[in-house]
């Protein structure tokens, strides 16, 4: 029996439509692959910078008339600095862009320190503002944090993996992760 010219017709033109999908596919492939690759690129040259960024000493140092002394990559005190300023939990995430701040003059916890140690003492979760509250009233602060400063710095500890965000309609709420 024949095939029919229609059904034949029809067959080449869902294999036409297919080998154009298919084509497609492969070149959005190709594209996210080269943007990948230029994203792992990018990444290794910001760590490459990260590593040759000097880190400040923890305790207060007097300025030479010559200036800070200059840290090389090649420098053994550099990453053994680092790892020390670095906070314990976040070696687990990712490497971090830049050593936690102490406030001037106090040699006090960081930001990031207080807010760690108030989400331990927490067994529910913890809204931003809840926690701004917190930082605003303890009574050796001067100065007050706001609650964008607080988000992020909530924000940064979830993307770090030392808090986990829960979303309950249009409230955000952050635990401490049990890891941590």
């Amino acid at each position: 029996m024949p095939k029919d010219p229609a059904t034949n017709n029809l067959g080449d033109v869902y294999a036409d439509r297919i080998r154009a999908d298919l084509d497609r596919v492969d070149a959005e492939i190709a594209e996210v692959r080269s943007k990948l690759d230029r994203l792992a690129a990018d990444r290794a040259w910001l760590t490459e910078l990260l590593d040759r960024l000097p880190v400040p000493s923890p305790s207060p140092a007097v300025p030479s008339a010559a200036g800070p002394p200059a840290a090389t990559a090649a420098s053994p005190e550099v990453p053994a600095a680092r790892a020390a300023a670095e906070p314990a939990a976040s070696s687990s995430g990712p490497a971090s862009s830049s050593a936690p701040r102490r406030r001037r003059g106090t040699g006090g916890p960081t930001l990031v320190e207080r807010v760690v140690r108030y989400l331990e003492g927490r067994t529910e979760p913890t809204s931003v503002l809840e926690v701004t509250r917190m930082l605003n009233n303890e009574d050796d602060r001067d100065r007050t944090v706001s609650t964008v400063v607080v988000r992020n710095t909530l924000e940064a500890l979830v993307a770090r993996g030392i808090a986990e965000r829960s979303k309950d309609g249009r409230s955000v709420h952050y635990t401490l992760r049990a890891a941590a």
